[in-house]
């Protein structure tokens, strides 16, 4: 479970505003996301392996897929104010 709460931490470093620092900002958004991603992986593997049920784990997913999201989006518009 260190990956759920890895996953934001990167995104308090990203109030900067040089391009450069843009970029930086970028790359951090693509790591949560990543982090993210793999929280998502390790909770349906949970109910799969039937360590845990469904129902104990779905508002924890529901959350983490709305995170991936909202970080998704998040790169998509870092992006276009690159210039990419």
């Amino acid at each position: 479970m260190v990956s759920a709460t890895i996953a934001t931490a990167p995104l308090g470093k990203s109030k900067v505003k040089s391009q450069k620092s843009k970029i930086i900002i970028e790359f951090w958004y693509t790591l949560a996301l990543k982090e993210a991603k793999e929280t998502k992986y390790w909770l349906k593997l949970l109910i799969k392996s039937e360590m845990m049920s469904e129902a104990q784990v779905r508002n924890i997913l529901d959350e983490c897929e709305q995170l991936i999201k909202i970080i998704a989006k998040s790169i998509v518009t870092t992006k276009a104010n690159l210039g990419k």
